[in-house]
């Protein structure tokens, strides 16, 4: 079956009030995006005419279910301001500001983090939905608090870009895709496999395979969730090192039909994503002050 990749560029607006200072800590924008999406015939037909090619095959990408829903919803008209809000309140939600031990000299350098957004046509047969990368990052390389720990290595993600496949937004709008691919390529944009080697987060086990390896909230959060209480290390993705590792029982449970947001793959029909504290806290690891993970 064609996997639909969420990301595939990994070495890797609106103002508003925000939860930290006077504006959001993460602000996604998406002053590019049109207000509203209407479904077309033109793009409905193509994923069709894709999916029956692929059929051919041996293989499809969309479920029967999702191909009656498509026809179902040709002429229907998608708010696509609110579908990005809906994608901000996740860090609206979660990221408080900063963490109060990153040194000062970093904290003088950084004012939010704002993920651009552009359009652009990137054909169907690419497999991909969308990709993100940091744009602008401050880097230090001083010492740590408190200063009788090893210093480590920080680098802030300040500007960003997002650049969403137009010629898979009638499907990722139609089945409830949309959203979780801006939440996933933002998290990329803020650092997510991007900025893990930059921030010293990543390093190698015995036998030579590089992984996430930092000693810190994410891999607390891990082993507790996954219930491997002497891991290590959090496995990745293998040679990418953007996202988990595909095959990790945790943050791909097939007989739940549950797949992590930061997996490398769309979920498949009928799956449910979800957002765990694992990934959540590699934020806190990056630099920010996370609820429900490190935020005082």
């Amino acid at each position: 079956k064609l996997a639909v990749i969420m990301l595939l560029a990994m070495l890797g607006c609106q103002s508003a009030v925000a939860q930290f200072g006077l504006r959001r800590t993460v602000q996604i924008d998406y002053s590019t995006s049109p207000q509203n999406f209407t479904i077309s015939q033109a793009c409905v037909d193509a994923l069709i005419a894709l999916d029956q090619a692929l059929e051919d095959d041996g293989g499809d990408f969309i479920s029967d279910d999702q191909e009656t829903a498509l026809l179902n919803s040709i002429g229907v008209t998608f708010n696509m301001h609110d579908e990005f809000e809906a994608a901000q309140q996740f860090f609206d939600d979660r990221i408080a500001g900063y963490r109060r031990d990153m040194p000062r000299a970093v904290r003088q350098n950084i004012d939010g983090g704002r993920v651009f957004v552009q359009f652009q046509p990137l054909t169907l047969e690419s497999g991909i939905l969308a990709f993100a990368a940091p744009l602008d990052v401050f880097s230090f390389q001083g010492s740590s608090f408190p200063v009788f720990q090893a210093p480590r290595p920080w680098a802030i993600m300040r500007t960003g870009s997002m650049t969403i496949n137009t010629d898979y937004l009638c499907l990722m709008l139609v089945t409830n895709e949309f959203i979780p691919t801006i939440v996933h390529e933002a998290m990329h944009a803020l650092g997510f496999g991007s900025l893990f080697e930059d921030n010293g987060l990543n390093g190698d086990n015995i036998f030579g395979v590089r992984n996430y390896q930092f000693s810190g909230f994410a891999l607390a959060e891990y082993r507790q969730e996954a219930q491997v209480p002497f891991a290590s290390f959090i496995p990745l993705q293998p040679q990418i090192l953007g996202h988990w590792d595909p095959d990790d029982p945790f943050f791909n449970q097939p007989n739940a039909a549950l797949r992590d947001v930061m997996h490398p793959f769309a979920a498949p029909p009928g799956w449910t994503i979800f957002y765990s504290e694992t990934t959540w806290a590699v934020f806190a690891d990056l630099g920010y002050s996370v609820n429900g993970i490190n935020a005082e």
